[in-house]
């Protein structure tokens, strides 16, 4: 290689090709002639900045041409070459490779030409239906910086321009107009993120309001809100009354009739809590509009941990005309997939009754419940709107056992705990559940067994008590009196009292803790939820009220600790201590234990189901 500075090395074969030429010469002197012999020139080249191989130096007499040499082992970090110039700035003379070079009279160096690369930037519509897509003809060097554009009238009905993207999925880098970003060695393109309008709809009906709303990518849940004035920071959380909100769609119950209300939806997400519409929706209800009577449906809007048995019923504002009740106006999915149902007209003729046909709901599953704007009433008048809700069925998976009293004991759940009840009857009349709920008095007893509550666990069940008490009530019980008896009770205290607080105790044989909530929640004569959650690695346990946690006190301090280390493998009551005293009076239904810690909302759904 001829490098930019001579050297020892780079003339040494000059000089003996002119060595052996100038002998040469001399002999064909001496024998034949006196001419003088061609003088040699050589054409070398030059990198000019670039790394690798320049070509190989060419030793060429005056006049004679070669055609010129590729660039093949030159490189120049983000630039390309161009070709080759007599000077290295290139205000020379220009030559392309392959061109024929002419040697003249000197040597010649030809120096290899380098111009930056540069890359585009290119913006993708995304499917959008109106406007145009911008242009950007720049070029942009390795490093440039470079201003993304605006999307100018670029549109897609029903969505809001997101901002730009690397991935037309969304799931590359993330930019706005007027961001910048420094060029990459390769061309870009951005496209255009698009977002659906979040469109929410309130249709008034008899007391109630139905909302419906876009979905938000990435949200868990749903909030409600709603005020009779423009006002946010005022207005009351639907939520508060009927838990977690988990479909798009949700009715606001309990209205008064002729009275404007304002609607906002808010959605949890990762980030936070963020809006789904910034301006109020307004609903007036009247009385005058066909509608279901959402207060009055079973299972509630959106309810959890519903039994596979349950009987959907959906009651409305008048009868109905049994002709418009059909499975084209009335149908439950299941993943989209429809459910074979059962349908009837109830006796008084306002309600819609439905079941599967296969005897049960799916396990564990969420059912859409949806009803066409073609139910009409006996006077002609058709619902405004479609109307749909959602619930979730309970999965037997997380149960440990679940005792609905249909006349019998035995455990629904599928896991085989059924319990032993003695002195008992069922009644037929006051349930909240199924056909019947148990009747308990002294000397009742309903005992499960041996029972592995795991270190998580909810207990939940539907009570109602007897005028007549006037001792500890027990709900649930895996130990003997005292409070230190190693063991777990749940029970209302009514005990030389009548403060009718629920109360846990908690023991391991040496001591014990008393939790209890505030007094007076259980009064006599009234069905009430009560759920109790346990987390016996952590020491602590939660009792909720009629789907609402409530505050609970150990010694009068707030508090929710228990110990951690009470036994939990030994035979569990249902209305008694285990050294059978303090039994409990009155109705008792739907009596669930979880293999888990329910969630609030859970309870919130459970308790509203009904």
């Amino acid at each position: 290689m001829r490098s930019q500075n001579t050297t020892l090395a780079s003339i040494l074969p000059r000089l003996a090709l002119g060595l052996s030429l100038a002998l040469l010469t001399q002999g064909c002197h001496d024998s034949h002639s006196s001419s003088s012999p061609a003088s040699l020139y050589y054409l070398s080249y030059h990198g000019n900045g670039g790394g690798g191989t320049a070509p190989d130096y060419v030793p060429l007499t005056e006049g004679q041409t070669m055609a010129v040499a590729p660039a093949t082992h030159l490189t120049f970090t983000n630039r390309a070459f161009e070709g080759w110039n007599t000077n290295p700035a290139g205000n020379g003379e220009d030559y392309a490779v392959g061109d024929m070079f002419t040697m003249g009279t000197e040597d010649m160096v030809l120096y290899a030409q380098w111009s930056p690369v540069t890359y585009g930037v290119t913006y993708d519509d995304n499917g959008s239906d109106g406007g145009m897509t911008p242009v950007d003809s720049a070029r942009y060097g390795v490093g440039a910086s470079v201003t993304v554009l605006s999307e100018a009238s670029l549109a897609l009905t029903d969505h809001d321009f997101a901002g730009w993207n690397t991935e037309a999925a969304g799931s590359g880098l993330s930019y706005d107009a007027g961001d910048t970003f420094s060029m990459p060695a390769s061309d870009v393109t951005l496209y255009a993120q698009w977002v659906a309008v979040a469109m929410v709809s309130a249709q008034p009906g008899d007391g109630q309001s139905s909302l419906t709303w876009s979905p938000v990518v990435g949200a868990t849940d749903y909030n409600v809100y709603y005020h009779t004035s423009d006002d946010l920071l005022s207005a009351s959380l639907w939520n508060a009354s009927v838990g977690l909100i988990s479909a798009e769609a949700a009715t606001v119950h309990g209205l008064s009739n002729a009275t404007p209300y304002y609607f906002w939806i808010t959605a949890n997400t990762p980030s936070g809590e963020v809006p789904v519409n910034a301006n109020a929706v307004v609903a007036t209800p009247d009385s005058g509009i066909f509608s279901p009577s959402v207060s009055e449906i079973q299972p509630g809007e959106n309810a959890l941990e519903v039994s596979l048995d349950k009987v959907v019923t959906i009651r409305f504002n008048a009868l109905l005309n049994a002709a418009t009740i059909n499975d084209t106006n009335v149908s439950v999915t299941v993943g989209g997939v429809p459910v074979d149902l059962v349908l009837a007209v109830n006796v008084t003729g306002d309600t819609i009754e439905i079941q599967p046909l296969a005897g049960s709901w799916a396990d564990g599953a969420t059912h859409v419940v949806s009803l066409s704007s073609q139910i009409a009433d006996q006077g002609g008048a058709t619902l405004p709107a479609d109307y749909s809700f959602q619930f979730t069925t309970l999965s037997s998976a997380s149960l440990v056992g679940r005792w609905i009293f249909d006349n019998s004991s035995v455990d629904v759940s599928g896991n085989g705990a059924h319990a032993s009840a003695t002195n008992v009857s069922y009644d037929a009349l006051s349930r909240h559940q199924g056909t019947h709920s148990v009747s308990l008095t002294a000397p009742s007893s309903v005992s499960i067994g041996a029972l592995d509550l795991g270190q998580e666990f909810s207990y939940t069940a539907w009570i109602n008590l007897s005028n007549s008490v006037n001792n500890i009530q027990t709900l649930f019980a895996n130990a003997a009196s005292n409070v230190q008896t190693s063991g777990i009770k749940v029970h209302v205290n009514s005990w030389n009292t009548n403060n009718r607080a629920v109360v846990i105790e908690c023991g391991i044989g040496s001591t014990g803790v008393k939790l209890q909530t505030d007094t007076g929640i259980i009064q006599s004569g009234n069905w009430y939820h009560v759920a109790v959650t346990v987390d016996r690695t952590a020491g602590e346990a939660k009792i909720y009220f009629n789907g609402a946690l409530a505050p609970t006190y150990v010694g009068g301090s707030l508090s929710n600790s228990i110990l951690t280390d009470f036994q939990n493998q030994s035979t569990v009551y249902l209305n008694e201590f285990a050294d059978g005293g303090w039994n409990y009076n009155g109705l008792q239904d739907d009596v669930r234990i979880y293999n888990r810690i329910l969630t609030a909302a859970e309870i919130a759904n459970i308790a509203n189901e009904n």
